[in-house]
């Protein structure tokens, strides 16, 4: 049986082999074959998705697709990475303001907002994230994922609390950013998504992180 490990390894080595395109043509044949991925997995769900179907979709051979990626979880792991990197920019940006935030809780609940918000507003999001939890090849991406979130999240509570450990505070973030990832699924079970779970998540990381956050003064704003 293949290990976890190899299982990421010959990922890679597919994503290695895909056609870079370099041509506004090529580029757009790209952009149809995810577009179409997406268009799938928002109509049918990740037990519909494979690479004929897609490339009907997309109006191509499959031989087409097949010069672009080796496989669906190739295209599965594109759709991923493009969207794990406008939510690690939007994470980066936002949790780093919460050292100089005046109100940290508000500042909480609004980057747990804004992750609601990526989930509704870039398309097939909510759908993309529940075929990466159900295949096992992308395990380690979905861990990923969340160990870049409890970094970032750890070196944010670190500036706001001075006197806290930095083991201690890598721990909080791990348990707070899973905690919020596994939350946020349940809330998008229904269309358009829970909000009333969303307001549970929002409450449940304001509890857990307030002894480590309440009484900690903001740091000064900096230009």
């Amino acid at each position: 049986m293949p290990t976890r490990h190899s299982d990421l390894e010959a990922r890679r080595t597919a994503q290695e082999r895909r056609r870079t395109p370099v041509q506004a043509r090529s580029q757009r044949t790209l952009e149809n074959i995810l577009s179409a991925a997406t268009d799938i997995l928002l109509e049918s769900g990740l037990p519909a998705l494979n690479t004929n179907a897609i490339a009907t979709r997309a109006g191509i051979n499959v031989s087409t697709l097949y010069s672009y990626f080796p496989d669906k979880l190739a295209i599965v792991h594109e759709l991923s990475a493009r969207f794990d990197g406008m939510r690690d920019t939007f994470l980066a940006e936002h949790l780093r303001e919460l050292a100089t935030a005046e109100e940290w809780r508000q500042h909480v609940a609004g980057v747990i907002e804004g992750l609601v918000r990526f989930r509704v507003e870039v398309p097939g999001s909510a759908a993309l994230r529940r075929a990466l939890c159900a295949m096992p090849e992308t395990e380690g991406e979905v861990i990923a994922a969340v160990r870049r979130t409890a970094n970032l999240v750890a070196a944010a509570l670190c500036r706001r609390n001075g006197e806290l450990d930095r083991e201690h505070a890598e721990l909080v973030s791990l348990i707070v950013s899973e905690l919020v990832s596994r939350m946020l699924d349940l809330a998008f079970y229904v269309e358009p998504y829970d909000r009333a779970v969303v307001r549970e998540i929002i409450c449940l990381t304001q509890r857990y992180l307030a002894p480590y956050l309440d009484g900690c003064p903001p740091l000064p704003a900096t230009d």
